[in-house]
């Protein structure tokens, strides 16, 4: 079934963000990078993997579109993880600090929205 105009990828579970991630460092290991993004014969096989899997049609554009969302995150999470005197609390796996530090991060970043759902959305519940 074709996907319809402002269709979504969503997945219902962090297991389908897994399996996607698990698959596309598969097609970079296996035929590398084309730029900053995957080759379209990995994007092909990606594609068919995750029908595959989840029974839904995926189209190159949501899956890239996933990709960079996701590197984001990764980098974002990155520059957090590495900060000296950070907050993050192993136990609960989050990053518990301040609003005032949470703000200061927020203003020396070039993304600030991107940052400030980061932090709203995955760390603090």
């Amino acid at each position: 079934m074709p996907r319809k105009q402002g269709d979504r990828m969503k997945f219902a579970h962090s297991t389908g963000k897994r399996d996607f991630i698990e698959l596309c460092l598969r097609e970079v290991n296996r035929e590398g990078y084309c730029g900053t993004s995957l080759k379209n014969v990995s994007w092909n096989r990606i594609i068919e993997d995750m029908k595959n899997k989840y029974n839904k049609d995926f189209d190159q554009k949501q899956l890239k579109n996933q990709w960079d969302y996701l590197k984001r995150l990764y980098s974002a999470w990155r520059v957090l993880e590495t900060k000296i005197g950070h907050g993050y609390n192993l136990e609960t796996g989050t990053f518990d600090w301040p609003d005032h530090v949470w703000d200061d991060i927020i203003k020396a970043r070039a993304n600030p929205v991107f940052l400030f759902s980061f932090k709203y959305f995955f760390f603090l519940g």
